[in-house]
């Protein structure tokens, strides 16, 4: 991964921040582009110069919302579960690196509630992994 190159690699991984908050809001993208958004923006999200951590989130959200709304039509309905995994996985990410206060709770509340009453152990779980992180103390992650 990256460069030997600091800023280079860290200009790389703004713009591909960016980019990929600006597709996120597209309608209907392949569930593979939509995971690796995913991933990407839990590694990195917190670079955004457009974006707070609460804005950042609020698109994983919605982006997990949409694809779960979309996956019947599309034929798959595990589609939409994977990507809810994703972006549950990125937010825990996400929760763990930004200043307290930085992503207001009731922004996540809601998501991880859905998630942790899910029928799907591997939501369940992360849903319970991200409770646990998120009242520990952060010098201490």
């Amino acid at each position: 991964e990256g460069t030997d190159d600091e800023d280079t690699d860290l200009q790389l991984r703004t713009s591909a921040v960016e980019s990929y908050l600006a597709l996120l809001h597209k309608p209907r993208l392949p569930t593979m582009l939509v995971t690796i958004i995913c991933w990407v923006l839990g590694e990195y999200g917190l670079l955004s110069h457009s974006h707070s951590p609460a804005q950042v989130v609020q698109a994983l959200v919605e982006a997990a919302d949409r694809a779960q709304a979309e996956a019947p039509a599309m034929g798959g309905g595990g589609t939409g579960l994977q990507v809810r995994g994703f972006a549950l996985t990125a937010l825990t990410k996400l929760w763990s690196q930004a200043e307290k206060g930085a992503i207001p709770e009731n922004l996540v509340d809601e998501f991880v509630s859905r998630c942790a009453t899910s029928c799907h152990v591997d939501l369940q779980q992360r849903a319970q992994e991200f409770q646990a992180l998120r009242y520990l103390d952060k010098s201490r992650l």
